[in-house]
């Protein structure tokens, strides 16, 4: 993990992944519906989700073999890649999707201003 990633690592009140049996297009679809999921219900419990998205990406490349453009940092993300497998007790065939932190938060003082579905979305 880059400087900024550590950081937020350790500050973190807890740690998540989501992990699926490959990495093909209908397992991130399948993914992606439990990551909306997790979000919506750790939202209505005041728990801010931040995905930790540069980790996943660097994983995925690792299992894909793929180092081209960070060739300089290669043994590094393996060195940490092996922690988090470890850490996260995952099965050879697990593949994690998406990594997260979690972190309990107060109610928002400041919400959002947001347009109505009708005056964004044309369905034709």
């Amino acid at each position: 993990f880059g400087k900024l990633s550590q950081k937020a690592v350790d500050a973190a009140s807890c740690l998540g992944m989501i992990t699926m049996p490959n990495r093909n297009p209908d397992t991130y679809i399948n993914a992606g519906i439990a990551v909306q999921r997790l979000w919506l219900q750790a939202t209505e419990l005041n728990i801010a989700l931040q995905p930790m998205s540069i980790s996943s990406f660097l994983f995925a490349r690792i299992d894909d073999d793929q180092f081209e453009g960070i060739e300089e940092i290669r043994s590094g993300v393996i060195d940490k890649y092996k922690i988090v497998k470890q850490l996260a007790k995952l099965d050879t065939n697990e593949k994690d999707i998406f990594f997260f932190r979690l972190s309990k938060v107060d109610e928002p003082s400041v919400y959002a201003l947001r347009r109505n579905v009708e005056d964004v979305l044309i369905i034709k």
